[in-house]
């Protein structure tokens, strides 16, 4: 019994001594509970990893401590980091952002700035959603909300680098600094920004280049967005009329980030879609269509399917290039020619509604500049193309509510006669599925049932509108 009592005794007295240690934030005392542990997602096919708390977060490795043991993954695998303190501001936010919410998303980014301001992560993950938020939504110059004044995008980019000048997002960060720096005009800031993210890019490479190729290849699609970065500044200092600023020289630079982003088909895209609209502002028409034509006609007859992500640029630049075209012929009172490149360019855009239903920007787009072509050809075409313009420009209220070319269709309607609902007293579109992480921005699906329907009409249309040109 005596034997027993001691044993009781010290198994109390251990308890009570564990109880003390744990108060004095010993953790090795006791497991961190599921709960506190932070989630860390991978790219791709990468096996996943358990809960585990961060102790190091850059672009170099992750490192996580659970139960006496490190989990380590190199910093290109790591697709985001889900950290188990963040609060119901930072939850909302990302949820805005998935719903293509953006200025609502930046305003939770920044309450949840301020109601995480004691984290360590906050800072850096805080500023890019607020950065990303605005680049998204095409808002570059600052904005001022309904409770709130916010800085241009450029600058919440750069609070990321300030935070942690080896974040996880500095290859994405240091381009958009560069872009968003042009887009406001800042022509030799966003130059200064452009030799910044080379120094740091090269920085990465040193650190990182012998770990694994895998760096190498982040390293090699960042200096992509770099000299893309380049052709933005390039377009804006044209359209800004400034010295020495040439269309030539900006289809030179699309040009030459196009022949680098051949591993990186999805920049590939607005590498080509650039490098025509370069060709366009020069009003080298016939070059732009043909180089459209020989992508499109690769894929569609020799079937290069590693050309399918330029197929969207490539038929909504041949239709710019078409609508230009006709556009000029108007002006110079050449009516037939006119009204065959007005045709040509719908065909062209009728084809991007019906083949690349899940890409919001070209889609948008392509409705409106269809119903430019309808109203245009309505004197040839008196039966029904005026009803077709007004629904092409119906179709970007009703689906895109969100769009740049949203108030571009409102005015177009209101011209034509027919009633338009205030964008602010107009109901909020459903909120859609929500993509797994940012910079892309996402893009809302489809209602179920109507994809399908939407393409076979769409084609049908085109088909249809093709023969009666």
């Amino acid at each position: 019994m005596k034997n027993n009592s001691r044993m009781s005794t010290c198994l109390a007295l251990s308890a009570a001594c564990l109880c003390f240690l744990s108060s004095g934030r010993v953790f090795a005392v006791e497991a961190p509970q599921e709960d506190d542990l932070d989630a860390i997602l991978l790219v791709g096919k990468v096996p996943p990893l358990p809960p585990t708390k961060v102790t190091q977060d850059n672009y170099v490795q992750v490192i996580g401590a659970y139960k006496g043991s490190n989990v380590k993954r190199e910093g290109y695998l790591v697709k985001d980091i889900v950290y188990a303190d963040k609060d119901s501001n930072y939850q909302t936010a990302l949820d805005k952002r998935d719903e293509g919410r953006y200025t609502l998303a930046a305003l939770y980014f920044s309450k949840a700035l301020e109601s995480l301001k004691d984290r360590k992560w906050a800072a850096e993950y805080c500023n890019y959603g607020l950065g990303n938020a605005f680049y998204a939504a095409g808002i570059f110059e600052g904005y001022k909300g309904r409770t709130k004044t916010y800085e241009p995008a450029a600058e919440y980019f750069k609070r990321v680098l300030e935070a942690n000048p080896k974040s996880r997002f500095m290859l994405d960060t240091v381009s958009k600094i560069a872009v968003c720096l042009a887009e406001q005009k800042k022509i030799p800031e966003a130059e200064a920004a452009i030799k910044d993210a080379e120094s740091r890019i090269k920085k990465y490479r040193d650190e990182t280049g012998r770990i694994a190729m895998g760096y190498n290849e982040a390293a090699d699609r960042a200096m992509v967005q770099v000299s893309m970065a380049k052709a933005h500044i390039s377009e804006e200092a044209v359209a800004m009329k400034s010295a020495g600023a040439t269309p030539s020289q900006t289809r030179d630079l699309w040009h030459e980030a196009r022949a680098k982003a051949t591993k990186f088909p999805e920049l590939q895209g607005e590498c080509v879609e650039g490098e025509l609209r370069a060709l366009i502002d020069m009003k080298q028409y016939e070059e732009a269509k043909a180089e459209a034509s020989n992508i499109i006609d690769k894929f569609n007859q020799q079937n290069e399917y590693g050309l399918m992500a330029l197929l969207p640029a490539a038929y909504s630049a041949r239709g710019m290039a078409y609508l230009a075209q006709a556009l000029d012929y108007e002006a110079k009172k050449n009516k037939p020619l006119a009204e065959n490149a007005f045709a040509e360019a719908r065909w062209d855009f009728l084809n991007v509604i019906a083949q690349f239903f899940d890409n919001d920007e070209y889609v948008a787009a392509a409705h409106y500049r269809a119903g430019i072509c309808y109203e245009k050809l309505a004197a040839v075409e008196p039966t029904d193309a005026k009803q077709k313009a007004v629904r092409e420009w119906q179709s970007i209220l009703v689906n895109f509510p969100k769009s740049d070319f949203r108030n571009m269709a409102a005015a177009k309607l209101r011209e034509n006669g027919v009633p338009v609902e205030d964008e602010k007293s107009a109901a909020p579109p459903a909120a859609p599925a929500a993509p797994a992480t940012p910079p892309a921005p996402p893009a809302p699906p489809a209602k179920p049932g109507k994809k399908a329907d939407a393409k076979k009409a769409a084609a049908e249309k085109a088909a249809a509108d093709k023969n009666n040109k």
